[in-house]
């Protein structure tokens, strides 16, 4: 990935957003999706080598720490894709909207981390003994 590149593309999506949004409001949104989706298909490949090198370490953990990568992957996932959302409901205006979507992510990523402190709880107990 070059990070220089998805830096022109954000850029010129921003001025192409900018420009319509005066001219054309709902081209704009279009514009600013059409712009994110370009920078997420970039950045394709980056993402596909990081899931598969946690696929190689959850298999090289086995049986609990593979539970225990798979869920730290969803739990990164619902980050990157929570503080997505909130950020295109921010660029629009609707700044509440984008507060609940974070709120909604950290929620889900506490309740989904409850079996591994559980796990880290038990493991220390188990070394105290």
């Amino acid at each position: 990935m070059d990070i220089v590149k998805v830096i022109l593309v954000a850029l010129l999506g921003v001025m192409v957003v900018v420009i319509l949004k005066d001219i054309k409001p709902e081209l704009a949104f279009l514009a600013a999706v059409v712009t994110g989706a370009a920078i997420l298909l970039m950045i394709l490949s980056e993402i596909t080598g990081i899931f598969d090198s946690f696929k190689g370490l959850s298999e090289g953990a086995g049986g609990e720490g593979k539970s225990i990568f798979v869920t730290i992957l969803k739990i990164v996932g619902i980050g990157y894709l929570t503080e997505y959302s909130a950020g295109i409901c921010d660029d629009y205006g609707s700044h509440s909207i984008g507060k609940k979507v974070q709120l909604a992510g950290k929620v889900s990523i506490f309740a989904m981390a409850i079996p591994i402190f559980a796990n880290i709880i038990a493991t220390i107990g188990a070394i105290v003994k």
